[in-house]
């Protein structure tokens, strides 16, 4: 059992008197206190559900090669020798999204053994992560935000013009 003691160690002998005469701290005592200051603006709710995400670092990772080259196709690809782990986690995080059907079953408090927290989009393919083509003003932000070059190889297929094609229901075919 817990109990409130005094410098001495020793433990007060009516600790419901003890707490009685404690007075109420407020959210700036409180910030003293632990060393932080309360911010006033925050909010329980302050992430509007859309805007879920995962927690997005910032920080700078060392050891960040000085140029990367960014290949799209049919996703962006990035060598995964050029970059390091910690970068390539990023980036895979950067591709996840929160599993909805995760938070109903939790919600409703059945078993999740079986289903992920999150979703990856990001997927390692013959020495290269990649990550969908959506994904690339966010994939290019941050390797700019590293310090790192960004080389661009686009390898996507011009495509052809067709002609004389049109919806059914216009006479045209």
């Amino acid at each position: 059992m817990y109990k409130f003691v005094d410098d001495d160690l020793i433990p007060y002998p009516d600790q419901w008197a003890l707490l009685s005469r404690q007075e109420s701290l407020s959210p700036a005592q409180l910030g003293e206190k632990v060393g932080r200051k309360p911010d006033s603006d925050a909010t329980v709710d302050a992430t509007l559900p859309w805007e879920q995400a995962l927690p997005v670092e910032t920080e700078k990772i060392i050891e960040c090669p000085e140029t990367v080259t960014l290949i799209l196709s049919n996703h962006n690809y990035v060598k995964l020798s050029d970059i390091p782990g910690t970068l390539a986690a990023r980036i895979k995080r950067m591709a996840s999204f929160t599993n909805p059907v995760f938070f109903k079953t939790q919600a409703l408090r059945f078993s999740t053994h079986s289903i992920p927290r999150y979703i990856s989009c990001a997927q390692i393919e013959q020495g290269y992560l990649s990550v969908p083509r959506g994904c690339f003003d966010e994939l290019q932000a941050l390797l700019l935000g590293q310090g790192i070059t960004v080389e661009i190889d686009d390898r996507r297929l011009p495509g052809q013009i067709l002609n004389g094609i049109a919806p059914s229901n216009h006479g045209q075919t």
